[in-house]
């Protein structure tokens, strides 16, 4: 019965822990790690298929949460390389399960990674975030990247292109070009 108990406390230990640390990012991040729905996701790769104009190129998800995007993007681009960036440990660490050959996650601050070699950038962050990508995309990005936007608007660019889905919640996705 002892045993049972000190079970019984290190899981509740370690529950309280993981939603503590949860929280803290969440608040941190503005945003939780939530995953992008697949009718959703369908949009962006189709937005992704439609404006990058050669094969071989090099893919950023900016707050890959859980990796499902990040994967998504691998298997329907192969010959793309495809990085995910994500802040908070446990997302970070699901998704690091979810690596492949074409599919790299780092644990990492969005606003300390230099973006200047990717040729598109896919994020879905809150309007807070967004609005201090729009300096860093400005400073770094190459003339033609390719900026997808999961269900905000990207402030200071001119959308190329607004998809909406049609499925349950109606979202919008943005396709910048710079």
């Amino acid at each position: 019965m002892a045993v049972l108990q000190s079970l019984y406390v290190l899981l509740s230990l370690f529950i309280f822990v993981l939603i503590g640390v949860s929280l803290y990012y969440d608040h941190k991040l503005k945003i939780p790690p939530a995953p992008t729905l697949p009718w959703v996701r369908r949009k962006i790769l189709k937005a992704l298929k439609k404006h990058l104009t050669k094969d071989n190129v090099f893919i950023v998800e900016l707050g890959s949460g859980w990796g499902g995007l990040s994967t998504s993007i691998a298997r329907n681009f192969s010959k793309a390389g495809v990085r995910g960036f994500e802040l908070s440990p446990f997302p970070y660490w699901f998704s690091k399960l979810r690596e492949g050959k074409r599919v790299r996650f780092t644990r990492a601050d969005i606003f300390d990674q230099d973006l200047s070699e990717y040729d598109a950038v896919v994020y879905y962050l809150s309007p807070v975030v967004a609005e201090r990508l729009s300096a860093k995309f400005q400073a770094e990005l190459k003339p033609g990247t390719i900026i997808v936007s999961n269900a905000f608007q990207l402030p200071g660019f001119e959308p190329v292109e607004v998809l909406e889905t049609r499925i349950g919640v109606r979202i919008k996705i943005y396709v910048y070009r710079t």
